[in-house]
């Protein structure tokens, strides 16, 4: 008994060591000392097996000490089987004071399991210092005011030159409207919704039948991209430049009414990565699915931006 009872503590060791290897997690500041108003650069580096599916969290809402300015773009690449990721985030101080970043919180998802697991990274500390300024010192310019001496003859050029300028823009103008009396005023172009063009462009997919003709990959990629179309036009989301995690934490901060329609697009966007990436092979009722949850999420989308700007959207 008590050599299985070690077998087993031995295995559960081992499975957590395993894990943890799978992903690791660091943040870190260029540097522990800065002057008030100095740039913060704040990193978050991110190495992890191609089967997890790390969640970024909304940083600048875990540093509440600091003012946040603004992120940099992510740099992603692949090591082998291994993903490196790194965000970078700038903020600053305005006062003097001892600073404390707190762990942030990574939570992943690994392979085809839908179960969340956590990991962190460590407490940053760090100095902002006030500049040190000499109050004896007289104010000054940093350079003094340059001297230009001009000769007459350069003046009367300078004021020739202003004056044919002037004729010249009065000429132009002149004739410009003139021109412009005799043009009769062009029609303005029809701007088509998104959501319109998003509703047809999902039509026009069903009717070409692509995964009932084997065509799995091209009718998921073709389908996801309609959305993201659609997203990126409506919730001015870089929806097409992103990963499905970074899209689905940008639309929950732009969608907080309605959470069956995230989960939706979750699973939406679930599916379509494992057949493109995956190799994963669905069932018909998914294919089906799929087409059902783009034309809801485009619907409910339409209604909740509609409900926040107070103006029903024409088409």
């Amino acid at each position: 008994m008590v050599k299985i009872y070690k077998l087993l503590l031995f295995l559960f060791i081992s499975f957590i060591t395993i894990n943890a290897q799978d992903i690791t997690v660091q943040s870190y500041t260029d540097s522990a000392r800065y002057y008030v108003g100095d740039y913060i650069q704040l990193h978050l580096e991110l190495k992890y097996n191609k089967s997890i599916k790390p969640i970024i969290p909304a940083v600048k809402d875990s540093v509440k000490e600091l003012e946040f300015i603004k992120n940099l773009p992510v740099e992603k690449k692949e090591d082998g089987d291994n993903v490196i990721e790194k965000h970078t985030f700038i903020f600053s101080k305005y006062d003097s004071a001892e600073i404390k970043i707190p762990p942030i919180n990574i939570y992943y998802t690994q392979g085809k399991s839908a179960d969340q697991k956590l990991t962190q990274t460590r407490e940053i500390k760090l100095i902002v210092n006030k500049v040190l300024v000499n109050a004896d010192e007289e104010i000054k310019d940093v350079k003094q005011p340059l001297e230009i001496s001009l000769s007459p003859w350069i003046i009367v050029l300078i004021v020739a030159v202003i004056l044919i300028l002037a004729l010249l823009g009065y000429y132009l103008y002149d004739r410009y409207k003139k021109k412009k009396a005799n043009i009769l005023p062009e029609d303005k172009p029809v701007i088509i919704p998104a959501y319109t063009t998003a509703l047809e462009a999902l039509q026009s997919l069903e009717g070409k039948k692509l995964w009932q003709q084997g065509l799995i990959k091209e009718y998921h990629t073709e389908i996801t991209e309609i959305i993201r179309r659609y997203i990126e036009a409506d919730f001015n989301i870089p929806a097409m430049e992103i990963t499905s995690g970074e899209l689905m934490m940008s639309l929950s901060e732009v969608i907080t009414e309605d959470k069956n329609i995230l989960e939706s697009a979750n699973r939406f966007f679930d599916n379509a990565d494992m057949v493109k990436f995956a190799k994963f092979n669905p069932m018909a009722k998914v294919n089906e699915e799929m087409m059902a949850q783009a034309y809801d999420f485009v619907k409910k989308a339409k209604e909740i931006k509609e409900s926040k700007n107070g103006v029903p959207l024409n088409g």
